[in-house]
């Protein structure tokens, strides 16, 4: 969650990505941010906490040392690097539902206040089914507040978001692809190289 200016912060938002060859299929797993675990090395507390202290190393350690799991890859993304990828796939199409538009616009707002943009610079102006830009598509997974479900609801939203942007990946050829991730290879924290990635790119 850094914003413009900042260095580190905090995993708010955890996806495990699971490539299973057997069911051909790609599953997505979400991390609660809240859970309150045991760090490695440090004090328990919550599980977006090992991200600052000790990167996603601790992270991957932590996720082993609670959950048992074994994380092979990692890729840190922050919050306008999802709206730039999102916008070089030529945006989502998404179903906004009426009640929550002002939660969403006002997670645009303040979006707008870090990057010093025009107050309603990207709002979402009616309810229903479109084609959301990458700042629009960003908001849409990050608000919580107002909502029965809370955290719980936005991790389905992240899922959603990311899901639609596999779907617009499946359908460029292995060339776009490599480009794709090329380009946006020095905006993100990775520990794949290029040659990892296009071994994988066929799954």
């Amino acid at each position: 969650d850094a914003r413009p200016g900042e260095t580190t912060g905090r995993s708010d938002t955890m996806i495990l990505l699971t490539l299973d060859a057997e069911h051909n299929c790609i599953k997505l797993t979400s991390f609660m941010r809240d859970l309150y675990v045991e760090i490695p090395g440090r004090k328990n507390n919550r599980l977006n906490a090992a991200y600052v202290f000790g990167g996603p190393d601790l992270l991957m350690r932590t996720m082993k040392k609670n959950f048992g799991i074994e994380v092979d890859h990692y890729v840190a993304v922050n919050f306008s690097i999802l709206a730039d990828v999102i916008d070089q796939l030529g945006g989502l199409v998404i179903d906004v539902p009426e009640e929550y538009l002002p939660r969403i616009n006002a997670v645009i707002y303040q979006d707008n206040l870090v990057l010093g943009l025009p107050d309603t610079d990207g709002y979402i102006q009616e309810a229903g089914e479109q084609l959301l830009t990458g700042k629009q598509a960003q908001a849409y997974a990050r608000y919580r507040y107002g909502t029965p479900d809370g955290d719980f609801g936005r991790t389905v939203r992240q899922r959603e978001v990311v899901l639609k942007c596999l779907e617009k990946i499946k359908n460029l050829s292995m060339t776009e692809l490599v480009q794709l991730a090329i380009n946006n290879l020095d905006s993100v924290s990775t520990d794949m190289s290029v040659i990892d990635m296009i071994t994988l790119a066929p799954a």
